[in-house]
Formats: structure tokens, C-alpha cells, sequence
């Protein structure tokens, strides 16, 4: 079960001072981005070298992720915390 309440509540309650909450969500989304290009421009190469279900399965992976980030299913935090 996921707890409630803000990243900052929820560190402060794990017994650590936050120190840092940042949103990453959109360098996430570039990133599947950036991979899903790729995977894409190397298609030949990479299904010649790793088969053709590991490389559907790549693709697949990264744009389920993608699907999850832009329908706001999905984010990236970073988090610093300190113990108290």
C-alpha cells in the first residue's frame, strides 16, 4: 500500500529531514523519449544483434512507461533526505 500524504510528510514519518524534493517527470519523458528515438534509429542493427522478440519487448517497455508518464500515471521525484 502506498502512504499518504506529501513526498515530504512521508520522508519526515521514515524518521529523515528532507532536505530536497524535486520534480523529474519531464526529464523522464525525455529520456523515454530519447531511448524510443534510438531504439527506433537502430532498429536493423539491434534486431539483427539481440532478436527480434527482445527487441519488441524494448520498445514496448519504453513506451508503456511513456504511456504511464504522459496519462499521469507515472513521475520521477528526487528525494534528499538527511537522518535527523
Amino acid at each position: 500500500m502506498t502512504p499518504r500524504g506529501s513526498l515530504e510528510e512521508t520522508t519526515a514519518a521514515a524518521g529523515f529531514l528532507p532536505l530536497v524534493v524535486e520534480d523529474w517527470t519531464s526529464e523522464l519523458e525525455g529520456a523515454l523519449r530519447r531511448m524510443l528515438d534510438g531504439l527506433r534509429a537502430g532498429e536493423t542493427a539491434l534486431r539483427s544483434d539481440e532478436g527480434d522478440d527482445v527487441f519488441e519487448h524494448e520498445v514496448s517497455k519504453k513506451a508503456q512507461l511513456l504511456e504511464g508518464v504522459v496519462e499521469g500515471l507515472l513521475r520521477r521525484t528526487l528525494v534528499v533526505a538527511a537522518a535527523p
